[in-house]
């Protein structure tokens, strides 16, 4: 009989290693690594790669409200984010999702801590999922 790494191990491999900002893992499987920064690498495994993240853990430095959203959208079964918003990790609870933190924060600030973070301020003013996959993406365009 095949055994699944707890949460708590697949956490502690996450926080003892510092090449990757988001890791996925499926049964016990890791189904993908990235190093990039922000809702991008999220964003883009969950909408346009063939990865399939229905059932899988999710692990990323930083759970905001919109990777949450994705999170749920995608119905994964468990995430972990080494700082988390409490807006993310409400929803995450509230649709069943196992949700963990190292740090849970009120709002995910942006990357000069001026104000919230855009994909945050996003992610709260879009009624839907649609809505708000469409302004990630525009706003993701724009950095290009």
């Amino acid at each position: 009989m095949k055994t699944v790494k707890d949460f708590e191990s697949i956490i502690k491999e996450f926080l003892d290693q510092d090449e990757f900002s988001l890791i996925v893992y499926k049964e016990d499987q890791v189904i993908h690594q990235i190093s990039d920064r922000g809702i991008k690498p999220l964003y883009e495994l969950a909408y346009f790669s063939k990865t399939n993240l229905h059932a899988s853990t999710v692990l990323d430095k930083i759970i905001g409200e919109a990777a949450a959203r994705i999170c749920i959208d995608k119905k994964v079964d468990r995430v972990f984010g080494k700082v988390m918003s409490q807006k993310a990790y409400d929803r995450l609870i509230a649709e069943g999702i196992e949700a963990r933190y190292e740090k849970l924060t009120p709002v995910i600030k942006n990357r000069t801590n001026t104000g919230m973070c855009p994909v945050e301020k996003i992610s709260s003013e879009s009624e839907n999922i649609q809505e708000m996959k469409n302004k990630i993406q525009k706003f993701l365009d724009s950095l290009k």
